[in-house]
């Protein structure tokens, strides 16, 4: 396969996963690819590096959720990101280690190893952080009828985990008024 077909091939994957493992996070991952693609074309970065990585950054994550162990899904993920990119046969070693970097640093990192990796770890903000993502997650965590209190605290603990990672200025300021907002919103809710 060309590394072209790749990017295709990578977003099936990753549908295949969310249906394997009945994941409603599809929108999310959806909008995340969406703000990663647009600022991989402002700053004239690799698109189809950024569209491969945000494909397989959380392909795992469904699985890995359902066992109990979230945390485990970049490594999962770097490995199935690994056995595809084994199979592409135009793929520069440059390109192959972005790609796996952006998969590897998509939580952040103290200095990105690539401006892809830094458009790929603040694209993913935007399923936690924007008000699309934030009522898109609110309604995912809604529909498990948990404990409310319980599902507030995720919401808020994966917002807080995002704003932590935004290092680009432009994503910082569009996303910090909808963050502080809802945090403003959450700590109210609790009060009444």
């Amino acid at each position: 396969m060309t590394l072209e077909e790749l990017v295709q091939i990578s977003y099936d994957y990753n549908e295949s996963e969310l249906k394997k493992n009945k994941s409603e996070i599809g929108v999310l991952d959806d909008l995340a690819l969406e703000h990663a693609v647009s600022l991989a074309r402002k700053y004239n970065a690799n698109e189809t590096v950024v569209r491969i990585a945000m494909n397989f950054m959380d392909s795992k994550l469904p699985e890995a959720s359902k066992e109990g162990v979230p945390k485990e899904h970049i490594g999962r993920s770097l490995t199935v990101t690994k056995e595809y990119l084994d199979k592409v046969v135009d793929l520069s070693d440059e390109d192959r280690e972005n790609i796996l970097n952006c998969v590897a640093e998509h939580h952040g990192a103290l200095k990105y190893s690539s401006m892809e990796s830094e458009i790929c770890a603040n694209a993913d903000c935007y399923k936690f952080l924007s008000p699309r993502g934030i009522m898109a997650y609110a309604s995912i965590l809604a529909r498990r009828h948990n404990d409310l209190d319980s599902e507030w605290s995720k919401l808020e603990a994966k917002m807080d985990e995002k704003y932590k990672i935004l290092s680009m200025e432009e994503v910082r300021e569009e996303l910090e008024p909808t963050y502080l907002m809802f945090k403003d919103v959450l700590e109210h809710a609790r009060e009444i």
